[in-house]
């Protein structure tokens, strides 16, 4: 940035501009009322020209204060100063501009938008936001918000400090796309979400030959200028790239988008993935991307157990093999470990391992929060779950696990109130509704839990694991006939679909049956069924605690000391 630009940009930081525009219009009402005035009242001509000469003479004087002085609700304030730092290339020190939004350096890529004639490239500009927030990520002094939360904004036409202020964070970059034959021309610009004001913005022209260099080239030169910023050096190690098929990469962005839609995106999220994988047969990250699909599968009671971890641990084996430095596919092994291996060391090595590989991968934080909860360490979940949650603030399965992790640490009201909040943002979220119908027969609200349950119970078209804990509800309000009839139906669902084990020994348990439901968990001991995962924890299991049969079944999972 050329020293006239800075210059220019603190002049608008200070409001001189505006002041001077300001002053320029009074003083030229002035001059008009003077001219009727001085004639009228019979002045000498002398009044006018004092009149015009002292606005004159105040216009320097009022730009010097509109740069040293800020009115603000307190009062007048001396302007702050940004914070001065040496400048490449031996140019003074001046302000950085990044510097004075606030401590915290923290930004959130927008989805670059699509300004093309054709309106035909919106697959490039997806890919252009997710290479930036892949290679900003890398960045060891800047805080970037997870594609999950920044891409909830995209087609909304929002204010960018409505949008910062959403995400918790000190800037915003957003920009936009144009081709035109075989030229691309790209916009990119920084916004502060303190006072809206543009702290950089950059032109890049291109020629469209190889798209994944140009991506890849903008998205550096972007990280390049925002690491200027921040400390002032230059210089990213290259970000490896995972396909050279830009037909498979198009693919895998569309099935990570179907996957955060959980249950309802999952079949869509996996078609994605297996097409991607078959145009390019050693693109790690789409193995990674299916395993996740298969362990979703399992943990939504799509499918049985049998069916679904196996395969999701071949698939994430398979893209370790392909790239060992991968840490989405760490978390995915490390997830099938744990739910249905119950191999604590091994998942918690690949869960270490893919945050020591990528210490800002929201999923692996969330899913290590699980684990935590699994071994007992709930105080250390919610921490971790915390931890997940400021890299995808809007992250609606993140910001749920805050209240799983609350619901198994006995902090029932503090998981309403999490609860409420994810609700608010979306109130047709299923695994919402589920924790927060828990919780509700936690604190006695049993009537409350089945009200909610049985709109939930729609909303998740009649999937067995909601319709289980809607009868546990219904047992634990004392509507025993009204239980039962769940049981019943759940009974005849599992001809025709498959019916964890643990879902009928949760209504069981509601109804004071507890053989039977200690009957139906060594069932789902046998299968390996994936709820049984937080047996050491889950309040809903506590009636059988005192148990023999219990406590051998906790022994059989070897949780850790």
């Amino acid at each position: 940035m050329t020293r006239l630009k800075r210059l220019i940009d603190e002049l608008k930081r200070r409001r001189v501009f505006r002041v001077a525009v300001i002053y320029a219009v009074v003083a030229f009402v002035v001059w008009q009322v003077a001219e009727i005035a001085v004639p009228g009242l019979r002045l000498p001509d002398m009044v006018l020209t004092t009149v015009i000469v002292l606005t004159i003479l105040g216009f320097p004087i009022a730009l010097v204060l509109a740069w040293a002085y800020d009115i603000t609700p307190a009062g007048t304030v001396r302007t702050e100063r940004t914070a001065a730092r040496a400048e490449p290339s031996g140019l003074p020190k001046t302000p950085s501009p990044i510097d004075q939004t606030e401590k915290r350096r923290s930004i959130a890529v927008l989805p670059f938008s699509d300004m093309s004639a054709d309106k035909d490239q919106e697959y490039f500009c997806d890919g252009v936001t997710e290479e930036i927030i892949d290679t900003l990520s890398r960045l060891q002094d800047l805080q970037v918000v997870a594609r999950t939360s920044t891409f909830a904004f995209k087609g909304h036409d929002q204010d960018v400090r409505s949008i910062g202020e959403q995400l918790g964070v000190a800037a915003i970059l957003e920009g936009s796309v144009r081709k035109a034959g075989n030229q691309l021309r790209i916009t990119a610009q920084v916004v502060s979400v303190a006072d809206g004001y543009h702290l950089w913005s950059e032109r890049y022209d291109r020629e469209l030959q190889d798209v994944f260099e140009v991506q890849e080239d903008i998205a550096r030169s972007i990280a390049n200028r925002l690491k200027l910023e921040f400390s002032g050096e230059e210089g990213l190690p290259h970000q490896k790239r995972h396909s050279a098929d830009l037909e498979a990469y198009n693919l895998y962005l569309k099935g990570r988008y179907a996957w955060n839609e959980r249950e309802e995106g999952l079949v869509k999220a996996k078609e994605y993935f297996e097409q991607a994988i078959v145009k390019d047969r050693g693109y790690s990250l789409a193995y990674a991307g299916l395993a996740d699909c298969y362990n979703l599968i399992g943990w939504y009671g799509l499918a049985s157990p049998a069916e679904s971890y196996p395969e999701a641990r071949r698939l994430a084996t398979t893209a370790i093999e392909i790239d060992e430095t991968l840490a989405e596919g760490h978390t995915s092994l490390a997830f099938a470990k744990m739910i249905h291996e119950w191999n604590w060391k091994e998942a918690e090595h690949h869960f270490l391992r893919a945050m020591e590989l990528n210490p800002r991968y929201p999923t692996n934080r969330h899913w290590y929060s699980e684990y935590l909860m699994a071994v007992g360490r709930v105080h250390e979940a919610v921490a971790e779950a915390r931890q997940a949650q400021a890299l995808d603030p809007l992250g609606l399965i993140i910001n749920t696990v805050i209240a799983m992790a609350l619901y198994m640490a006995r902090q029932y009201n503090e998981a309403i109130d999490e609860l409420t909040k994810i609700l608010e943002m979306d109130s047709d979220f299923v695994p919402a509704h589920i924790w927060l119908g828990l919780s509700y027969v936690e604190v006695g609200n049993g009537e409350g839990a089945v009200e909610l349950l049985e709109r939930t119970r729609a909303l998740a078209l009649d999937r067995p694991s909601v319709a289980a804990v809607l009868g546990f509800a219904k047992a634990a309000s004392g509507k025993v006939q009204q239980a039962r009839h769940v049981l019943n139906e759940l009974g005849e669902q599992s001809q025709q679909r498959y019916v964890s084990p643990f879902d009928l020994a949760r209504i069981h348990i509601g109804l004071g049956e507890t053989d039977r439901a200690l009957e139906l968990l060594a069932s789902a001991e046998r299968e390996h069924s994936a709820l049984l995962t937080w047996a050491k924890v889950d309040p809903t299991l506590d009636p059988l605690r005192s148990e023999a049969a219990f406590q051998g079944l906790l022994q059989r999972m070897h949780f850790p000391e």
